[in-house]
């Protein structure tokens, strides 16, 4: 695992955006690097930010929640940490944490961390959280835990580890190298061994209550079981025979007490039958009668019905002269109501000249009509040539008013067209610099220093570029109707101007006297129609007094017609009274009525019939049937009493009791003989599974005893104390490794349980505990053991980015020397070590330095790993 690029923004003391890039030259070419400066500056942020980015949380804050972030810098809206690194597979991926405040205010509320892991070059593997951890977990092969023992040491603590007691050294190493799991087993092992005896000491006593039937009991139980049986089968066959037997004697029963209902039925069917005939024969009778007397009825009311056409006839031609009568009498009231108008006309006419020549007035009112025609012409043509003009002077306005419009369009063309150039440009630069990568030097300007950041804004680029070419559309499209729009009011005008001319001309060819004329022309054609209306009114007196006398001989016609009606009406009204003197549809209902109810009777006295002839079908229907099952049940009754010997119901029912007792109390022996056996047969199944659990379980102890005479104790320790010595062993050859390549003089072995010791190859091996070297010595070995624990802890994983935390500060210039000569070594390994240190021997003795500076509560780094910096 190597990290190869991180970048951050806000963690803790660090405000800003910062990052730093392990693939540079000056990290490739130097294996060691030192993070300095004074306390509280904020070196282990840098830390802080890697495990952020990788795992959501630091070692010094585990519990970071979607409410809670205490790595965030003080009154800032946001923060995030980035990391590329190689994982499993030599692959490149990229892992992100990032979370923000609402509103992006400093004091707005937390909001869910968004995540993202992804292969550099590749597919999108996690943007869910939990998704994200395993897959971190995944690519890596190492959990927070895990990372932080083999990537981030610190050799303070393995300082103690060193020098401390067995037992610490067993928690201390049983900690750092996950080594729990061992006591568990053990103390797991020892739990198993009591579990397993108990529940065989309860086994044998479940199995020592659980006897089953001795043999020959259950041999004797199951003889008699089968003897029940054929009891109850016996039993059961005499008990259906006896039971058909009584069904059978029943049955005898049950048919005499029908036959007896039958005959019974029979008598009264019978007797119904003679009444439906006799009620019959009456109904058939006043059947006959009905229908005799409808006859006569209908005979006769054929002469009413001549007799009541006849006065319908008279009542019609009388209702006529009536209403001829009254029409008369209303055109005389009209003509009277004429005759007075017309008097009325007479009296209001004037006597006038009638000498006057009527063709004169007429002829000189049409010469003035086709004046004030002409008249009215040069008005209309003044009125229109006033429209024309004004049109002409709107449209001229708007011919302006289009031109600017077009010069405006044209300019702002022009201006999308450039933009829309420019933006294309910027485009193609976006896109080139998507091919360039993290660190490498750009092919056309050669420089290293440059924000990718910036190809995140090309979709919206392309998207003002859509925006322009749509404007620039848009544009053309209006020019070009602007441009119709103009043609078209230039066409207008000259129309108009063509119009206006001939206009002009028009009215130009009415002389001036016309002109003056027109000013009177109405007035004398008033006068003229006064004349005019005068001359009518004499010709109405002439036809009113004409019309008179034809009034007055119509009113003298139609009074001798109306007497005449009067005469013919009184000799009708006699004929009428003579044959009817009633009213005649009161007459005619009454008939009809009379005729209705005749043969309403008839049809009642027919359906009375009918009804009566169905019940008498039905009844003899009826008797036949139940004459039928009479002949049939005394056929059954007296074959059935050829068969029964005189049985009798009491006594076979006595009988049919005790062998139904009998049957009962055997049935009552075999379910408890059955029960015993089932009992019995349970007992055996539960001794038998009992048994087999215990034998399975007995060889279960055999094996668990011999594995906790091995490793098995109540607090689990015996098979730590075996698993951490093998542990052990393992971590004193990795850290005799790292010792061969920092210094070859010294080696571990080890002596006691959880006991180190030191050999000496400068002093002819000479073999020292701990507690006797010096402090270079001490701090030489505490290191040689973190990178063991680191690549006990890494498993099988290759850590190729270390970083040591403090510890350095007790070291003389030799052993300090000595140490990052080492260290520097590890990188031909393909390691890189960095030392976390505010030492100033440090900052002097290692070239390549990222420090960290204090300033206004903050931290910060060098400008060259700032990202605020442009």
């Amino acid at each position: 695992m190597r990290i190869e690029y991180l970048k951050f923004k806000n963690i803790n003391s660090l405000k800003g955006e910062w990052h730093i890039d392990f693939l540079s030259d000056e990290f490739l070419e130097s294996g060691i690097f030192a993070i300095v400066g004074e306390t509280g500056a904020g070196k282990t942020s840098i830390l802080d930010a890697i495990t952020l980015a990788l795992y959501g949380k630091t070692p010094r804050q585990r519990d970071m929640t979607s409410s809670k972030n205490n790595v965030m810098t003080k009154h800032t809206a946001d923060c995030y940490s980035e990391i590329i690194f190689r994982g499993v597979g030599d692959r490149r991926y990229r892992s992100r944490w990032y979370q923000h405040r609402a509103k992006r205010s400093p004091e707005g509320k937390l909001q869910t961390p968004k995540v993202l892991l992804e292969e550099i070059n590749g597919d999108v593997i996690a943007t869910k959280i939990e998704e994200w951890r395993s897959g971190v977990e995944s690519v890596i092969k190492l959990n927070f835990d895990r990372f932080c023992r083999s990537v981030m040491l610190a050799q303070g603590n393995f300082s103690a580890f060193l020098k401390a007691s067995e037992r610490e050294k067993s928690e201390i190493l049983e900690q750092i190298t996950d080594s729990k799991i061992y006591r568990e087993v053990g103390k797991r092992v020892y739990s198993e061994k009591r579990a397993i005896e108990i529940e065989l000491s309860k086994l044998r006593e479940r199995l020592s209550q659980s006897e089953p039937l001795p043999y020959e009991e259950r041999v004797q139980y199951l003889k008699y079981l089968e003897e029940l049986n054929y009891n109850i089968e016996f039993l059961k066959l005499k008990l259906s025979d006896m039971r058909s037997r009584r069904g059978n004697l029943e049955l005898i029963v049950k048919n005499l007490k029908i036959l007896k209902d039958l005959n019974g039925e029979l008598s009264i069917l019978k007797s119904q039958l003679n009444s439906l005939e006799e009620s019959r024969a009456d109904i058939d009778n006043i059947l006959n009668r009905a229908i005799s007397e409808l006859d006569k009825f209908q005979k006769s009311f054929g002469e009413r019905e001549e007799l009541i056409a006849d006065v319908q006839r008279l009542d019609f031609k009388i209702d006529g002269l009536i209403e001829m009568r009254d029409r008369y009498r209303e055109s005389i009231d009209s003509l009277t109501i004429e005759r007075g108008r017309a008097l009325q006309r007479l009296e209001m006419v004037e006597d006038v000249d009638i000498e006057e020549s009527r063709e004169e007035l007429y002829r000189e009112r049409g010469v003035y009509i086709d004046l004030r025609y002409r008249c009215r012409s040069y008005m209309e043509s003044a009125n229109r040539l006033e429209d024309i003009l004004s049109r002409l002077k709107i449209r001229k306005r708007d011919y302006s008013s289009v031109g600017r419009e077009i010069e405006e369009s044209v300019r702002e063309r022009v201006a999308v067209e450039s933009k829309l150039k420019d933006m294309d440009l910027t485009l193609k630069v976006v896109e080139l610099r998507g091919y360039l990568a993290d660190g490498e030097p750009c092919p056309v300007c050669g420089s290293s220093d440059y924000n990718l950041d910036a190809i995140d804004d090309a979709p919206l680029k392309a998207s003002d570029v859509e925006d322009m070419e749509s404007r620039l559309k848009i544009l053309s499209d209006k020019l070009d109707n602007l441009k119709l729009e103009h043609r078209d009011i230039k066409r207008d005008i000259e129309s108009l101007r063509v119009e206006s001319l001939r206009l002009q001309r028009d009215m130009g060819g009415l002389n001036i006297e016309d002109r003056a004329i027109c000013d009177g022309v109405d007035e004398r054609i008033e006068e003229l129609n006064h004349k005019i209306s005068k001359l009518k009114d004499m010709d109405v007196r002439l036809e009113t007094l004409n019309s008179l006398s034809s009034i007055e001989k119509s009113i003298d016609e139609h009074q001798d017609r109306v007497d005449a009606i009067d005469r013919e009406l009184e000799i009708l009204k006699g004929s009428r009274d003579a044959k009817f003197s009633g009213d005649i549809e009161s007459y005619r209902g009454e008939l009809l009525s009379e005729q209705s109810r005749l043969i309403r009777d008839k049809d009642r006295y027919l359906r009375d019939l009918h009804s009566i002839d169905i019940e008498l079908k039905e009844t003899q229907l009826t008797i036949r049937d139940r004459e039928v099952r009479v002949e049939t049940l005394e056929g059954e009754v007296s074959r059935a009493n050829s068969t029964i010997d005189n049985l009798n119901l009491e006594s076979l029912d006595s009988e049919i009791s005790e062998v139904e007792s009998q049957l009962l109390s055997k049935n009552q022996e075999l379910g408890e003989v059955r029960q015993i056996i089932r009992r019995d047969d349970e007992v055996i199944l539960r001794y038998r599974e009992t048994k087999c659990k215990l034998d399975i379980l007995e060889r279960d102890f055999e094996t668990i005893s011999v594995l906790n005479s091995l490793i098995g104790s109540s607090d689990g320790a015996k098979f730590s104390k075996f698993a951490q010595s093998v542990t052990m062993d393992y971590l004193i050859l990795l850290a005799n490794r790292h010792l061969q390549i920092i210094d070859g003089r010294y080696r571990l072995e080890q002596g006691a349980i959880m006991e180190f010791i030191v050999v000496d190859s400068y002093q002819a091996d000479e073999r020292r505990v701990v507690s006797n070297l010096s402090g270079g010595e001490s701090f030489l070995v505490s290191l040689a053991l973190a990178l063991g624990l680191s690549d006990l802890a890494g498993n099988s994983i290759n850590i190729e980015t270390l970083f040591l935390d403090e510890g350095f500060g007790t070291l003389d210039g030799d052993t300090l020397e000595t140490i990052l000569v080492g260290l520097d070594r590890l990188n031909s390994q393909g390691k890189i070590v960095g030392i976390i240190s505010h030492v100033e021997a440090i900052k002097e003795a290692i070239p390549l330095k990222i420090e960290v500076k204090k300033s206004g509560g903050f931290g910060y780094l060098e400008p060259k790993y700032s990202l605020n910096i442009k």
